[in-house]
């Protein structure tokens, strides 16, 4: 079996500042050494909403170590590594950019989303939060404690090895058809899944009327009640980010029409639309909008945050 770490971040605030961190070395199947910290942020900067998550306080921050004092340790453990975790978009992303913020060059490392890879593996859940596979899997999990998320996670990596019969990254990835990201110092490559039949352009309005819509999903969130096109290139394949609105209570659809609420563009695509360069879907919701459509343009940082 692979060796590996499973990462995961807890943040206080919708700009993704962590509060906690925590980082576990899987050896032959095991989790080994574990690296845990609270993270020092000041007060004025939580979000009540994340306490109520977490449970961590300004106050149970005020004397923790400084973010670039961790950097250290974080990159010793990570460099040169398969790294994990489950939506990595989110903590890889935190990850990344921590490095680059406390100007670190020393690492580079390969990562893997468990959620993605879950998405191909056990067919059938009612959605793949962290919470959901670790019951269906039997893995004891206190959800939002960073150490616990991150071992449930590597764990929950080794299920999903398990399942495909494999003891190999590379061997995995082939089978389901998934390309692992790479970061380093001056390079951060996101993880996909390779595009097959189901996910082609051609064939996005069907994968759209597929996803089940969470009748019961909290209705203050973004998504809920809303029609939700996606344009241009995700960091995660557009077939999980349309069950991710549609776990959300929105209803994905494959195009643009008087019944849209939310337009997502992609990130480079967004860059290019403030720049004057609209696609087709992109020139077609400005019309709507003039027209008094109830209808919004976004970004993907936009969207995952607006996911939570």
């Amino acid at each position: 079996m692979e060796n590996f770490v499973a990462i995961d971040f807890e943040t206080i605030n919708k700009e993704k500042e962590p509060c906690s961190v925590s980082l576990v070395n899987f050896v032959d199947g095991k989790p080994t050494d574990k690296f845990y910290s609270l993270i020092y942020q000041p007060a004025g900067n939580f979000d009540k909403n994340t306490i109520r998550i977490h449970g961590i306080t300004p106050e149970a921050v005020k004397d923790a170590p400084k973010l670039c004092d961790l950097i250290p340790d974080i990159a010793k453990m990570v460099n040169g590594k398969m790294v994990v975790a489950h939506y990595a978009p989110f903590d890889i992303g935190i990850l990344a950019r921590i490095l680059e913020s406390c100007d670190t060059k020393d690492y580079l490392f390969n990562y893997a989303c468990t959620l993605s890879l879950s998405r191909r593996t056990f067919k059938g859940l009612v959605n793949y939060r962290l919470d959901t596979l670790c019951e269906h899997l039997g893995i004891d999990l206190q959800h939002h404690n960073a150490e616990s998320d991150a071992v449930s996670c590597g764990k929950l990596m080794l299920a999903i090895l398990t399942e495909h019969n494999l003891d190999s990254f590379e061997s995995l990835f082939d089978k389901v058809k998934y390309n692992k990201g790479f970061v380093d110092y001056n390079t951060y490559t996101s993880a996909r899944m390779n595009k097959d039949s189901t996910n082609s352009h051609k064939n996005y309005r069907n994968v759209a009327a597929s996803v089940d819509v969470n009748a019961n999903a909290d209705e203050d969130n973004f998504f809920f009640g809303k029609t939700v096109v996606i344009t241009g290139t995700l960091s995660v394949p557009r077939a999980d980010a349309m069950e991710l609105i549609g776990e959300k209570g929105g209803k994905p659809a494959g195009d643009i029409t008087k019944k849209t609420n939310v337009l997502i563009v992609g990130r480079a695509d967004y860059g290019n639309f403030k720049n004057g360069n609209k696609s087709t879907k992109m020139i077609r919701a400005e019309k709507y909008i003039g027209e008094g459509q109830d209808l919004e343009i976004i970004s993907e940082d936009d969207f995952f945050e607006y996911l939570g």
